[in-house]
């Protein structure tokens, strides 16, 4: 098995929705990924101050830029009164 190959791929989010309701699925996947990293980052300074962890910090600004951009979206979809696509996958696979 190659560290390519995908062992499996999740569908968490895929519809139409109303602005209101893509904002709450959009900010729960969001808020998530960035608490994760908040915590791993967390733990990493627990452990050793000295810890490098701005690749850690460099996902939080990054998920915190798609944050931003996702409420652009939804403010856009609710001044045209247009509904929302949402597709969130979550895929795994094992890498040496």
């Amino acid at each position: 098995m190659t560290a390519t190959e995908t062992i499996q791929k999740v569908k968490l989010v895929n519809g139409n929705f109303s602005p209101s309701e893509a904002s709450d699925a959009m900010r729960n996947l969001i808020q998530g990924a960035i608490n994760f990293n908040k915590t791993n980052r967390l733990k990493l300074l627990i452990e050793d101050e000295g810890q490098d962890t701005s690749s850690l910090c460099g996902n939080i600004d990054s998920l915190c830029g798609c944050e931003e951009t996702a409420n652009n979206i939804i403010a856009e979809a609710r001044k045209s009164g247009q509904k929302v696509a949402v597709k969130a996958f979550l895929k795994v696979s094992i890498v040496e």
